[in-house]
């Protein structure tokens, strides 16, 4: 703590905060400080006081170039909030990074909440105040491809870590802030487009979104060229039931930005979809992001929505089986129908179908049907199955189980089904005027 006095008011100096020396006169009266003749006041006394923590806080932005400077190594270290997401592995929360720089390069130490480390290193490849810039070579004894950017803090400290490339060739992403506790720390890997007029569009291969706890929002967009563009704002608003956040965009690092974007998660906060219109240094940019979600989950999702979509119901016959369905459309057409299916004497199952962009990517059934099969003849069984598929149409993953038991699929369980959806879709489409 420092002081000083003018007359008989005591000045203090907050703890933390480097003071500067003032060539002028305080004005008591007037609360301004005066720096000679003929000179205006320029401010409160509480001016100089933030001076001063400006200044502490740009001698600690700059310790990067300071060290530049420097044969000695020397070291980060920072506790605060962030994302370790790797294809293949299950997503980690992020303590605390440290940073250490040396002549050969930068290795960095990510810590874990689950109390594993994660290890970055290689060469700084740029450095200015705001921080570094690393090619990766390694992480531990693996390979590493990609790029690390560290962005200090005052008191050898970690305002900020993000990261991605791959690691023995699975993709990995990382980001990391030292504001907490934080409201959202969510990271996902996906695809999606950064579309600007004057370039051909750029694949999108993560986002990640942080909030505090004062609704300050930090939106991270990793391109496949290797370049991150991060943008800062504020909420405008939430829409409670859809988890989606709508925020208006400010600055984009350096750079001016404007426009605004939505983040939609998940009950746990994961995130579903991110979509934005941007306007960057006075250019023009559309965001489109979806991540990689597992079927079942997508499924739950769109079934979700399904009660603000647009819905029509309809009946098909198809040989002795007939067909109840109710289905829900967004402007992109059908996306989730739920059917019944009755084949009489032979059994009924209750049947949902998920679709994308005219695509079935998830089914799901479960029924009562009657095994055809000659020494089992008139035995109903309990039938379950799920089937996910790519956006190629080729079957990913499949359960079927019978009476509990899990069984192989028949040789046209999958088709069937696919036939099945395909023919309700179209149905459905004529019936809203598709």
């Amino acid at each position: 703590m420092c002081a000083g006095t003018h007359g008989q008011k005591v000045y203090t100096v907050p703890p933390g905060v480097r003071p500067i020396a003032i060539i002028g006169e305080i004005n008591d009266t007037a609360g301004a400080v005066s720096w000679g003749v003929g000179m205006k006041p320029i401010g409160r006394l509480q001016l100089v006081l933030a001076a001063a923590s400006l200044s502490s806080v740009l001698m600690g932005s700059n310790i990067w170039a300071q060290s530049a400077k420097s044969a000695d190594s020397h070291e980060l270290t920072q506790t605060g909030r962030g994302v370790w997401i790797q294809r293949g592995r299950k997503q980690q929360k992020i303590g605390k990074v440290v940073a250490h720089e040396s002549a050969d390069g930068l290795r960095a130490e990510f810590l874990l909440e689950n109390g594993s480390r994660e290890h970055l290193a290689g060469t700084i490849v740029g450095r200015d105040e705001s921080g570094l810039k690393i090619n990766l070579a390694g992480s531990g004894e693996a390979k590493a491809e990609g790029y690390l950017q560290v962005e200090a803090a005052p008191n050898h400290g970690i305002r900020s870590a993000y990261a991605a490339g791959k690691v023995n060739g699975q993709a990995f992403f990382v980001q990391f802030t030292d504001k907490k506790p934080l409201r959202v720390n969510s990271l996902a890997d996906g695809t999606g487009t950064w579309s600007m007029k004057s370039a051909p569009p750029t694949v999108i291969s993560a986002v990640g979104f942080l909030l505090d706890t004062r609704m300050r929002p930090d939106v991270g967009v990793f391109l496949s060229d290797g370049k991150l563009r991060r943008f800062s704002g504020t909420v405008r608003s939430k829409d409670e039931k859809t988890g989606t956040y709508l925020i208006a965009l400010k600055h984009s690092g350096t750079a001016d930005a404007s426009g605004q974007m939505k983040v939609r998660l998940s009950a746990k906060n994961n995130i579903i979809h991110a979509d934005g219109d941007i306007t960057l240094d006075g250019q023009p940019v559309r965001v489109q992001f979806d991540p990689r979600i597992d079927p079942k989950i997508r499924a739950s999702i769109l079934e979700t929505d399904a009660a603000r979509m647009r819905t029509v119901e309809g009946q098909r016959t198809m040989g002795d089986a007939g067909t109840k369905y109710t289905a829900h459309a967004d402007e992109s057409g059908v996306r989730y129908i739920e059917a019944e299916f009755n084949q009489g004497d032979d059994g009924s199952s209750h049947r949902k179908m998920y679709f994308e962009k005219g695509k079935l990517f998830y089914y799901g059934e479960q029924g009562q049907l009657r095994n055809t099969a000659a020494k089992s003849s008139g035995q109903m069984n309990l039938v379950e199955f799920a089937l996910s598929f790519s956006p190629e149409g080729k079957l990913q993953s499949s359960l079927k189980s019978v009476n509990g038991k899990a069984v192989k699929l028949g040789p046209h369980d999958a088709t069937g089904a696919v036939a099945y959806a395909e023919a309700l879709r179209k149905a459905a489409e004529e019936k809203l005027g598709k």
